[in-house]
């Protein structure tokens, strides 16, 4: 009887460890899943690109794309301050991201009354900047490369540029596909 109860006992333990696997399985899925797409960042209505939008600002996509150039632009607007993201090419002379690319680092570094005032890369493919041009405060752009070989751009909205948009620029990527 001694043994039978032993054996029952874990079995019954066996049940309850099982279950508990199963609850953890799926809270590990739901921690997947949440993992997926940008996370707790704002994906645009096309999935085209994620960055982190600072507190206070909304984002209003534009009813006015695609054009022939821009497949989706958005508007961030916030506290005395905003910022645009625009997915496509600023030119249609361009085709591919490292055209664009380059062009905007040309003219960054060449234009004379630019003056760069810092860079760095950003995750995935791209880079971003502030520079200061002429007698203006300094302004921000980045470009990502999105998931075709088109340019995700984000620039600020006027040259009062606040550091939450300097910052949601560098977060700028591509929509994980």
């Amino acid at each position: 009887m001694k043994r039978f109860t032993v054996i029952l006992g874990l079995a019954a333990l066996s049940l309850v460890t099982g279950g508990c696997k199963k609850e953890d399985a799926k809270g590990d899925d739901k921690a997947a899943s949440a993992a997926k797409g940008c996370g707790s960042d704002y994906a645009d209505p096309l999935k085209e690109f994620c960055v982190k939008v600072p507190a206070g600002y909304e984002a209003k996509p534009q009813s006015k794309v695609p054009t022939e150039l821009y497949s989706e632009i958005v508007d961030f607007n916030g506290p005395g301050s905003g910022f645009a993201i625009s997915v496509g090419f600023s030119h249609s002379n361009f085709k591919t991201f490292d055209e664009a690319l380059k062009t905007d680092e040309e003219w960054m570094t060449t234009t004379k009354d630019v003056k760069i005032q810092g860079s760095g890369n950003l995750q995935g493919t791209g880079k971003w900047w502030t520079y200061k041009r002429g007698n203006y405060d300094v302004d921000v752009k980045a470009m990502a490369k999105s998931n075709g070989n088109k340019v995700i751009n984000c620039a600020a909205n006027n040259q009062d540029v606040k550091p939450e948009v300097l910052e949601a620029c560098k977060t700028v990527r591509a929509y994980p596909k």
